[in-house]
């Protein structure tokens, strides 16, 4: 039996439980009105229902005294200290890629259809403009003006539903191969979904003498809140401070809920919203090729258990497949289209769980299919690589 003395000699003040709720009462809604942008932000971000529909009909009203009353410094405080934008703002500003959607669009017309890649399975269509529409003021800068994100998801199919799985996309075959004295140099980033997956990469390619590899991951994170991380501005920091020479993403699995663009809210599971997110995707790769990436490998997150939860990530999925017609060096990979969800499988006769009890995260067992993939990609891409790569991936669950 080990104790510290000073646990059985000191007594401390003493009140009645009522007291103790009462100051944790006195707690809660004082970091509440001090925080109510950051309250209504994420409230935004939640799925319709219940909870956000009380959350925000308490949050609103709190908000606008607050504001009133001055008493968001404190909070925008702090979110300008840690280098983030203020609470309650959830804006990306997509203006300087509106060029690359509108060069990837054939000539015959302002929204005629992009080419349709083999990895993707989402072919964008041609939509007519609408004639009811007001014209569109062109002021020097007549790229960007006719190619406003208002435009762009006419431009995304409809999701399938019956859309068979999407083939594994082949990287550019003029890369340049890696040596003794040039390593290749893969980052691997992303939200929670790329720690497992993460860790196994490196291990994969850790006796691989001409790859090095590095993994960063920020929890939570994602394309829908970059108040709380712009990816944006983090990956290309990142791109350069460490020379990388592939990006591996892992991101989307927290973006469920609205978007917010120039001051109004884009409703999920819309063409609008997911034409906005195909923008925060374009605007993230270009951001890590023009740091010095060669290529980035974005895996959209999987199946998932949940059919709500799934729905937005079918959603990401065809966001992700536009902005890869969008932007050359962006290679997705898509482990949810066409695909079932799988709980377990097997190996060695036994059953192996490859999800975890969230029904969204990778065990270690089951991260080895999105660390394989990634691998069967970089070789399309590294032949003088191939030999080593395939013997590196992990052994297939069944």
């Amino acid at each position: 039996f080990i104790y510290h003395p000073w646990l059985t000699t000191w007594v401390g003040p003493k009140t009645t439980a009522a007291g103790v709720i009462g100051c944790v009462a006195a707690a809660v809604l004082t970091g509440f009105v001090f925080n109510t942008g950051y309250v209504l932000s994420t409230a935004t971000g939640m799925p319709d229902g219940q909870v956000k529909s009380a959350l925000t009909a308490v949050a609103e009203p709190v908000h606008s005294w607050a504001q009133g009353a001055r008493l968001n410094f404190f909070s925008d405080g702090i979110q300008t200290a840690l280098g983030r934008q203020s609470a309650f703002t959830d804006e990306f500003d997509t203006s300087s890629v509106l060029a690359l959607v509108e060069e990837s669009q054939p000539s015959n017309g302002p929204l005629g259809g992009g080419p349709s890649g083999a990895s993707i399975g989402v072919p964008l269509i041609p939509v007519a403009p609408d004639a009811s529409a007001p014209p569109i003021e062109v002021a020097n800068e007549p790229t960007q003006a006719a190619r406003e994100p208002a435009l762009l998801p006419k431009l995304i199919a409809p999701y399938a539903k019956n859309a068979p799985p999407r083939q594994l996309p082949v990287m550019s075959s003029d890369l340049t191969q890696p040596s003794a004295d040039d390593r290749l140099k893969v980052l691997i980033a992303g939200d929670s979904l790329s720690t497992y997956p993460g860790f196994l990469m490196q291990e994969q390619l850790a006796d691989i003498d001409l790859v090095r590899s590095k993994l960063i991951w920020h929890n939570g994170t994602g394309l829908t809140k970059p108040r709380l991380l712009d990816w944006r501005a983090y990956l290309a920091e990142q791109v350069e401070r460490r020379n990388a020479d592939v990006v591996v993403m892992f991101l989307g699995a927290n973006d469920m809920g609205s978007l917010t663009k120039k001051g109004k809210v884009i409703p999920p599971h819309s063409d609008q919203w997911r034409g906005e997110y195909a923008l925060r995707v374009v605007a993230v790769t270009d951001a890590a090729l023009k740091a010095g990436a060669s290529s980035v490998i974005w895996v959209g997150p999987p199946t998932a258990r949940s059919k709500q939860t799934d729905k937005y990530y079918r959603d990401i999925n065809v966001a992700l497949g536009a902005a890869e017609d969008v932007i050359d060096d962006l290679y997705v990979i898509d482990l949810s289209t066409g695909v079932e969800y799988k709980e377990a499988g097997r190996s060695a006769g036994r059953v192996v769980p490859l999800r975890q009890a969230d029904g969204i995260h990778w065990t270690r067992a089951g991260s080895s299919e999105p660390a394989n993939a990634i691998l069967t990609v970089l070789e399309t891409g590294y032949p003088s690589l191939a030999p080593k790569l395939q013997a590196a991936k992990a052994e297939e669950i069944g």
